[in-house]
């Protein structure tokens, strides 16, 4: 259910990585923030209005300057 309002709620050039057994990560680069915040309350929103279970999400944002270094962090699929 949320890989699915993940993967509709982001453009191509995103990222949606699997950070553990729950947790998900967005990569979003040459995003402002701004949009982050948007997509954080959409995708909270998305959730909250699912109705086959009763669901909750955390969501937190953070902003890194060199997103070119960032990138290579994460696993490529």
């Amino acid at each position: 259910m949320l890989s699915r309002i993940l993967e509709t709620s982001v453009d191509r050039e995103d990222k949606i990585y699997r950070w553990g057994g729950e947790e998900f990560l967005l990569f979003l680069p040459h995003s402002p923030i701004g949009r982050a915040l948007i997509l954080a309350e959409g995708i909270r929103q998305a959730v909250s209005e699912y109705q086959t279970l009763s669901v909750t999400v955390s969501i937190g944002v953070a902003e890194h300057m060199t997103a070119k270094r960032l990138i290579n962090c994460f696993p490529r699929r």
